[in-house]
């Protein structure tokens, strides 16, 4: 890979806010992983759920975490934003977005609800909404749900209307999942990989095992795109180079 910045948009790093990393000790240890892997950005995403939360509440728990990690990121010379892993809810109808965004750029990170495979009725109204007030919905971990891993045409669709999507660096390795994240990285489907690590142990940062296999796989060029997307999200610059594929049907193309 060339001199790419490595950026982390998506971590559980923050200590005791969620079912992330649950003491400074294993925020700290998650952060000199990342410095490691030559992560030089993260964006904090600690989980928010709308049912169970109030912005504002959620907002002073969260500062609270990243002041008691602030003194560990500057030794280790990276750069920081927060953000949130927005859970789809209803709840969100009502709220506001502002300070739930990724930084204080218009990207905001959703993740869809794990329903059995079952796409949730309202989730399409949500995004409108999103979209609505200006906001780039990036879907988390997309390599998740059967709902969207296993159908590109809903994928299109969620392009077609402005939405990016975002795959976990551990599905990138996994010999299993591997090859179908290839196959939508191919087909412009994937715009971002995030580590989503949540502890040292059994959800730890992969991202630059990741990034070595996609360009192992895939050629350099699908690596730094990626790469170059997450700088992108980070310092809130529009995505350049999105791949408008053109949707299948079963006889023949739209």
């Amino acid at each position: 890979m060339k001199n790419n910045i490595m950026t982390d948009i998506h971590c559980h790093i923050l200590p005791g806010i969620d079912d992330g990393a649950q003491n400074p000790d294993i925020s700290g240890a998650l952060l000199l992983s990342e410095q490691q892997q030559e992560v030089r950005q993260i964006l904090f995403t600690p989980h928010f759920y709308a049912h169970d939360m109030k912005v504002e509440d959620y907002c002073r728990n969260r500062a609270a975490a990243f002041e008691r990690m602030k003194e560990t990121c500057d030794r280790l010379g990276l750069e920081t934003a927060l953000g949130a892993e927005v859970r789809m809810d209803e709840e969100l109808f009502d709220i506001d977005f502002t300070d739930l965004r990724m930084g204080d750029s218009r990207y905001l990170l959703l993740e869809w609800p794990f329903l059995s495979g079952t796409f949730p009725l309202w989730g399409e109204e949500i995004v409108d909404i999103l979209l609505r007030q200006g906001l780039t919905p990036v879907f988390a971990h997309i390599d998740r749900y059967d709902y969207f891993f296993g159908d590109e045409e809903r994928l299109y669709h969620f392009l077609e209307k402005g939405c990016l999507f975002q795959v976990n660096a551990d599905s990138c390795i996994s010999r299993r999942r591997s090859p179908r994240v290839f196959e939508l990285m191919k087909e412009g489907l994937v715009h971002i990989v995030g580590s989503d690590a949540h502890n040292t142990d059994k959800r730890p940062c992969h991202l630059k095992s990741a990034m070595e296999g996609i360009e192992k796989k895939l050629g350099p060029n699908t690596a730094e795109f990626l790469m170059e997307n997450a700088d992108a999200v980070f310092h809130d610059r529009e995505i350049d180079g999105l791949k408008k594929p053109r949707r299948k049907k079963l006889f023949g193309i739209f």
